[in-house]
């Protein structure tokens, strides 16, 4: 396997985000990230970027914060250069995420006499984003952007809203 490789996500276009108002809501079905950025607005007053993180699979945040970045295993490796959402390509993450997956389905289906069921790869890319206080790491097929609302307590409720109608 080649080395791991940060870089910008450039068909990733969404808002950068600012200040320390990062929020993760995670469920069975569903991820959403929650971030203060000063959207495109005329008044260019902050605003709360609502994303969600579309066939996930694996998700970290936390520790390190930007002090602290400097000791990501990731640093040095393109995302000391990354501006927004970086992909990790050629990531060990999602080695890991795919060999575990690998040895389930082999586990679950070995020994059934099931022909067309077939071990395929996941469509997963490994994204990440540092924060103020955290870094964002997910395993996922896209991020999309949902909305952006005008105060935190607004994209809080439509992302519970959405979290428990999955």
């Amino acid at each position: 396997m080649s080395a791991e490789q940060v870089t910008t996500a450039n068909d990733i276009q969404l808002p950068l985000p600012v200040g320390l108002e990062a929020t993760v809501l995670h469920g069975e079905l569903s991820t959403f990230l929650i971030y203060a950025s000063y959207y495109a607005t005329n008044d260019s007053s902050l605003k709360y970027v609502f994303i969600e993180c579309t066939g996930m699979g694996l998700l970290r945040f936390g520790y390190p914060n930007d002090e602290g970045l400097g000791e990501h295993r990731l640093y040095h490796k393109g995302l000391a250069s990354v501006h927004g959402f970086g992909e990790v390509h050629n990531s060990e993450l999602l080695e890991e995420y795919e060999s575990m997956r690998k040895r389930s389905f082999q586990r679950i289906w070995r020994g059934r006499d099931v022909p067309e069921v077939k071990y395929s790869r996941s469509s997963k890319r490994h994204f990440i984003i540092s924060l103020k206080e955290n870094v964002f790491e997910v395993l996922c097929e896209d991020l999309r952007l949902v909305a952006v609302f005008p105060d935190q307590s607004s994209a809080l409720q439509e992302a519970i809203r959405k979290l428990h109608s999955s």
